[in-house]
C-alpha cells in the first residue's frame, strides 16, 4: 500500500513527508512559509522559515537520519532495543550508580524521555515536577515545612533521575 501512494504521490520531498505523517507520528515538514516582503510595493514573495515554537531536537531526527535508531526510514521499528539503542551514542551514566531508578535501569527511556523532539530540555515528556508525579506521590502536599526545591517543582535539584550512590 505505502508503494502504491509512494507511485501516486511521487517523490517530491513535501508531498512524500506530508504522505509519511500520515502513518508516521513526528516527520517534520520541510516546507517553508511564504510571505510577501512588502505589501504596498507588491513585491514578489520571499520564502522564509516559518516561526517555530523552541524545541529541543534530538539530533538524528533533526538531520533527518532515521536509520540512526530505525531499521530503515520507513519503519517505527527500532534498529536495537532500549537503553542499548541510545548508549550506542549516549554515555551510560547507570554504570557506576550504586542504586539505579527502575525505568531507567529497565531501559524505559521513552516513558520520560520522548525521541524526536520535545519542548523540554533534555528531551523530557514534561517539565520538573510534572513528569515524577506521574508516577511517584507529591512531596510536598503534605509537608509542614517549606523546602524550596519542592514548592519549585525542581526534583533533580537533589535527586539523579537515574541512579546515584545513595537510596532515594
Amino acid at each position: 500500500m505505502l508503494g502504491m501512494a509512494t507511485g501516486v504521490v511521487g517523490c517530491a520531498s513535501d508531498a512524500r513527508d506530508k504522505w509519511l505523517r500520515v502513518f508516521f507520528d513526528g516527520v517534520p515538514s520541510r516546507s517553508e512559509a511564504v510571505v510577501p516582503v512588502n505589501v504596498v510595493s507588491n513585491a514578489a514573495p520571499v520564502r522564509v522559515q516559518p516561526v517555530v515554537v523552541a524545541e529541543h531536537i534530538h539530533a538524528p531526527f533533526g538531520s533527518r537520519e532515521c536509520t540512526g535508531c530505525h531499521e530503515s526510514k520507513f519503519s517505527q521499528k527500532l534498529s536495537a532495543p532500549v537503553p542499548g539503542l541510545c548508549f550506542g551514542c549516549h554515555d551510560d551514566f547507570l554504570k557506576g550508580s550504586k542504586v539505579k531508578h527502575s525505568p531507567a535501569e529497565n531501559g524505559e527511556c521513552l516513558g520520560c524521555h520522548s525521541p524526536h523532539k520535545s519542548k523540554f530540555v533534555f528531551l523530557l515528556n514534561r517539565e520538573g515536577k510534572a513528569l515524577c508525579v506521574e508516577c511517584h506521590d507529591d512531596p510536598g502536599k503534605d509537608m509542614n515545612s517549606r523546602h524550596d526545591p519542592v514548592e519549585k517543582g525542581k526534583c533533580t535539584a537533589c535527586h539523579d533521575p537515574h541512579g546515584s550512590a545513595n537510596k532515594n
